[in-house]
């Protein structure tokens, strides 16, 4: 696939640890937006337009093919601001 497409099936992995530090330093944009942990696969930290940060977790349950291949995203909780 030419690189403009590339991104939509196979998202880049973060090299990026999740610190209280680096979290705080996420500025908002336009629209909301993930941060993924390059430690903890599935961890990850969502960025609102507000500037509300969420920690999420992403996980797939089962195989490939059950629930048609879709994966979840789990609330974990909220960044004290």
């Amino acid at each position: 696939l030419p690189p403009p497409f590339r991104s939509l099936l196979m998202p880049s992995r973060s090299t990026q640890r999740l610190t209280k530090t680096f979290v705080e330093g996420l500025a908002p944009r336009a629209t909301d937006f993930f941060v993924w942990d390059a430690e903890v696969p599935g961890f990850g930290v969502r960025v609102h337009t507000s500037g509300k940060r969420t920690f999420v977790l992403k996980y797939q349950r089962g195989g490939r093919y059950e629930n048609g291949g879709r994966s979840r995203r789990l609330t974990i909780g909220d960044h004290p601001t």
